[in-house]
């Protein structure tokens, strides 16, 4: 994931790995994404405390199909699977990175360069949080470890030999279940055409941003905030375009339905 500004140590590149079964997620900020760097933090860290896996499914990156990157995995009997090229949405680290950007984006916005120093917690909110595809925490399927309150807690994860579970064969089972559920409903969902949303006038919206990144100011488009508002809907211009205007009544322009999305407070969701 990368490249990102410049932060702690150097970093420029976040290598993210994700368990393919429990959703388990290890983040590892590089200075450089290059196999050695890798293979390092896989050798040194991953494999030794989480498991060595059966297969590694990565992109097309120059790094994975480096001649030492075959060596090293042909010679863990790791099979090597690549993404089709141009398609990274095969990629299920791909759908995580979105997860991860939403989360660093959330706290380094004003300052985009500090995103090495969240890395730890955004890790343990993604592993403590129960997956909607399997109903369970990451941290409960791949270490067998309870779900602790991430708002109180950013303890490190512990080695991968521990003791068994009795419970464990059926938490895995349910687990599997619920992951073959969640497929379905996926397929379901995209088989569907969306619906598109409507605004009254006088409705409340957030307007879709397009920033761009820039070096010198250490800035990356990653970590802005997505929409920015609220802004008032003075008038329908068209069958999918709306006239806003700023809280002040100032005329802010004519957009697009795709670019809006409705404006939320506290009031109207609360908990």
């Amino acid at each position: 994931m990368g490249p990102l500004s410049v932060s702690r140590g150097g970093a420029t590149q976040l290598l993210v790995t994700v368990d393919a079964f429990s959703k388990f997620v290890k983040l590892y900020p590089l200075r450089r994404a290059t196999t050695k760097a890798i293979l390092n933090k896989l050798q040194n860290d991953y494999f030794p405390n989480y498991g060595t896996p059966q297969k590694i499914l990565s992109d097309n990156g120059t790094q994975f199909r480096s001649q030492t990157w075959i060596n090293v995995l042909e010679s863990a009997n790791i099979k090597h699977i690549r993404t089709c090229v141009y398609h990274p949405q095969g990629n299920m680290t791909e759908r995580v990175n979105r997860e991860i950007g939403r989360n660093l984006r959330a706290f380094c916005h004003m300052k985009h360069t500090k995103w090495a120093t969240m890395t730890a917690q955004v890790e343990v909110w993604l592993n403590q949080a129960v997956h909607k595809s399997t109903g369970y925490a990451p941290i409960e399927l791949h270490l067998n470890e309870k779900r602790s309150n991430p708002l109180l807690t950013a303890n490190m994860f512990p080695s991968v030999n521990r003791v068994m579970n009795k419970n464990e064969p059926l938490i895995l089972e349910l687990a599997y279940s619920n992951l073959k559920a969640a497929a379905e409903k996926r397929k379901c969902y995209h088989d569907k055409k969306a619906n598109p949303v409507s605004f009254v006038d006088g409705s409340m919206v957030l307007i879709r941003t397009h920033p761009q990144s820039n070096a010198i100011l250490e800035e990356i488009k990653k970590f802005f905030l997505l929409y920015e508002g609220p802004y008032v809907v003075k008038k329908s211009s068209g069958a999918n375009s709306y006239v806003l205007t700023d809280l002040d009544g100032k005329i802010k322009g004519t957009y697009h339905m795709s670019k809006l999305k409705p404006f939320v407070t506290a009031d109207d969701n609360p908990l």
